[in-house]
This record gives structure tokens, C-alpha cells and sequence, in this order.
């Protein structure tokens, strides 16, 4: 079974685009990233979080850079390059469920500083679920 439980802080203003899916149809899809912090440590591990159609219109509508977000979803492998051109794969969470548990305020530049941006994805592989 591959399925997936996370609450984090979106640590970057939501990315909406329209994409194409396996058919060839342009889907409204929306990409953020949560920082989810380590049972027990200070440390935090974060997460591509990716939602399609209804699900990505509200996402980029709600969720907002310091938003607490709960997400119910499973997890796929994305191909994309890197700052330097060379092909990178990372997980991301295809979002099936979304609640925004509160908004919250970023004080500091700090904490913005260094955060993981999306690898730039190849364009046959974007989109569809």
C-alpha cells in the first residue's frame, strides 16, 4: 500500500500551472513544499507536495507561504534537472486530501533562506496522475 500522512508548514508560495496529463488533457495542478518536522528532534525533512484539478485550484488559492497544512496522499518518483542540468530524481506526495490547519506568520529571512526549490521538470513527464 502506498500511502502517505504529513502536517507541515508550506515553506514557499504555491507554484500553479496547467499541465498535461497522460491523455494529452490540460490539467490545473499546483506544487508546494511542507517542512515536517522529525519526531523528537528539532530538525525538520521537506516535502514536494503536488495536487491536480479541484484539490490544485484551492491550494493555490489557500495555502500560503507559512500555512500549517495536513496532507493525505501517496508518493511517486519525479524526473527534473538540476541548477547544473543534470537529470535529479526526487519523491513527491500526489495530494488526495488537504486540510489547512492554520496560517501562520514567518518572521525572519532566516528561515526562508535555503529552502529546497522544485528541480525543473522535463515536459513529457509533467502532469497527470
Amino acid at each position: 500500500m502506498n500511502q502517505i500522512k504529513i502536517q507541515g508548514v508550506c515553506t514557499c508560495v504555491p507554484q500553479f500551472s496547467y499541465e498535461k496529463d497522460r491523455r494529452g488533457r490540460s490539467v490545473p495542478t499546483c506544487r508546494y513544499i511542507l517542512a515536517v518536522q522529525r519526531p523528537k528532534s528539532s530538525y525538520s525533512d521537506y516535502m514536494y507536495c503536488v495536487a491536480f484539478g479541484e484539490r490544485a485550484m484551492i491550494a493555490f488559492q489557500k495555502i500560503k507561504k507559512g500555512t500549517t497544512v495536513f496532507v493525505q496522499g501517496h508518493l511517486h518518483t519525479e524526473e527534473g534537472r538540476d541548477a547544473n542540468n543534470q537529470k535529479v530524481y526526487f519523491v513527491t506526495v500526489t495530494v488526495d486530501y488537504q486540510q489547512i490547519i492554520e496560517k501562520q506568520e514567518f518572521n525572519g529571512l532566516e528561515l526562508c533562506t535555503g529552502l529546497p526549490q522544485f528541480p525543473v521538470l522535463k515536459q513529457e513527464e509533467k502532469g497527470g496522475k
